[in-house]
């Protein structure tokens, strides 16, 4: 595939994927923005709670400021709802034109802290799917180079079966290869089994190999001490 195909590949999903999060939050984030800047601007007053209204709101008589004597309402939790009692002192922000209601200051605290929250948590899995990105774009566009060397005399070694001049290439390994002598159980392989040579702990194991297509044969060296030493040249 052209490189342009594979940029364009690699990056319009994530780019579908970035656009469709933006999408999701993009609404809710801004109204809870404007709430936030609306109550924020408004006059900070204490009030003191009477009482409790039947849609999970708490009944407000303000104590301080221009405004004292005002009665208002403020929207809260089921939680604090049924802690807060007859007396409580609690400070509020009565937001311009809007007489009658309020919002507990604790309310406004706690909507900014979830909103940069939010944010940050959108701006950590943006950052994550960009370098997704670009490690998908190194993988697919960067030549590669094997990390282990199958040392053998010039030239392309023979087919053992049909005895022609074999292809040389290398096997981008996830996982290693393991091996089982004849009659020994399967086991349990996993990604730190694997022959030596054939395992990476910071990426991909490259072992260089011959192969033939037209018998479909593959032949390689595994060693740790090749690995160690890499390929040269």
């Amino acid at each position: 595939m052209e490189p342009r195909k594979l940029t364009l590949a690699v990056w319009l999903p994530i780019a579908a994927v970035v656009a469709v999060l933006l999408a999701v939050v993009a609404g809710p984030m801004e109204t809870a923005w404007r709430c936030y800047q609306l109550h924020a601007r408004g006059e900070r007053a204490q009030s003191e709670v009477v009482g409790r209204t039947p849609d999970v709101a708490l009944l407000l008589r303000v104590t301080s400021g221009p405004r004292t004597g005002m009665h208002c309402t403020a929207e809260t939790n089921q939680g604090h709802l049924a802690a807060a009692v007859s007396g409580d002192v609690l400070e509020v922000v009565l937001p311009e034109g809007k007489p009658g209601e309020c919002v507990l200051v604790a309310t406004i605290e706690n909507s900014a802290a979830l909103i940069t929250v939010v944010a940050a948590l959108l701006a950590v899995l943006v950052l994550l799917l960009v370098l997704l990105g670009l490690f998908l774009q190194r993988s697919f566009t960067r030549p590669g180079v094997p990390n282990t060397r199958f040392d053998l005399p010039p030239g392309a070694p023979a087919c053992p079966r049909c005895r022609a001049p074999m292809a040389e290439g290398y096997l981008p390994l996830l996982a290693g290869i393991h091996w089982r002598d004849a009659g020994q159980p399967v086991g349990m392989p996993h990604a730190l089994a694997g022959l030596p040579g054939t395992t990476g702990w910071r990426e991909r194991a490259r072992v260089h190999a011959f192969r033939c297509p037209s018998c479909a044969i593959v032949t390689f060296q595994y060693s740790s001490t090749t690995a160690a030493r890499g390929l040269a040249g």
